[in-house]
């Protein structure tokens, strides 16, 4: 493979009421569930990422390798009521009708898994949906795995959900970048390896890029999640969505970011009837 389109996806919550959703999906029980405004939105941006990944294809003409990075569906097993269904089946299901526009264009689909509170025990959820959708395997025949570490087109890449690295503040979020990107290179110098030119992480759902700093790249990727009433409760209710893809040609790599926010409205006028008391 002299070159490949490495497209990294993750953090979709898939079952989440503010998360990716197809615009109807039919439920077990013969009901039927309409994706939300925002949901409708989310779709949007989410078929528009993979048309750019297609063209792209066109353009270079080289295989795309989809890099889902857990939390494909959501279990949320913290008490909340903002999930679409608790049937096993129906998340299968909405999961992969949900994929669909990424299964249209990948050649190759490479799995990880998220945090259990989503994803439920050991990532079981995860696992589940990268085996129906005929993931490639692990040495231990795991259809998700924990991390992926290897070579596409002569560029090394460390891929993993959990970054370790915190809930950066808008105004600090560069330096956990470099921190990360520090980490990691120390890591594998300790192991008497060679770092990865690119390490990308997701779960803080706050994109962050260490850029050219170090020799190791440290990207963390935003989700395809709007926030819940968890999210709002810790104040983040203005992060982006998206992913990245990498063309990737000898060892060589361009990086291509689709990160888009909700459309807020400018500011109006807001209409009071102002009583005046002596």
């Amino acid at each position: 493979m002299t070159g490949a389109i490495v497209a990294v996806a993750g953090d979709f919550h898939i079952n989440s009421t503010t998360a990716l959703c197809p615009p109807y999906f039919d439920l077990d029980d013969g009901g039927s569930y309409r994706a939300s405004k925002q949901q409708r939105w989310i779709y949007k941006q989410f078929c528009a990422y993979w048309d750019s990944v297609k063209a792209a294809r066109a353009i270079h003409g080289y295989p795309v390798v989809a890099i889902l990075n857990g939390e494909l569906a959501d279990d949320l097993n913290h008490r909340s009521t903002q999930l679409i269904t608790k049937n096993p089946d129906d998340m299968l299901r909405l999961s992969v009708a949900t994929l669909a526009p990424m299964l249209e264009v990948a050649d190759h689909i490479i799995c990880l898994r998220g945090t259990e509170a989503h994803a439920g025990v050991s990532s079981h959820i995860d696992e589940a949906i990268a085996r129906d959708i005929d993931a490639i395997p692990d040495e231990d025949d795991h259809h998700a795995r924990w991390l992926f570490r290897g070579e596409i087109a002569g560029v090394t890449f460390h891929v993993c959900h959990h970054p370790a690295m915190g809930h950066a503040r808008a105004w600090t979020r560069g330096g956990d970048a470099n921190r990360k990107a520090a980490q990691v290179i120390f890591e594998y110098v300790e192991m008497g390896v060679q770092p990865p030119a690119l390490a990308i992480f997701g779960h803080t759902h706050k994109p962050v890029d260490s850029g050219d700093n170090f020799s190791t790249r440290v990207i963390v990727l935003p989700s395809w999640q709007l926030s819940n009433a968890f999210g709002h409760k810790l104040g983040g209710g203005w992060l982006p969505i998206g992913a990245a893809y990498f063309v990737c040609k000898d060892g060589e790599y361009e990086v291509h970011k689709r990160f888009t926010r909700w459309p807020i409205k400018s500011w109006k006028a807001t209409k009071l009837d102002l009583v005046t008391t002596n």
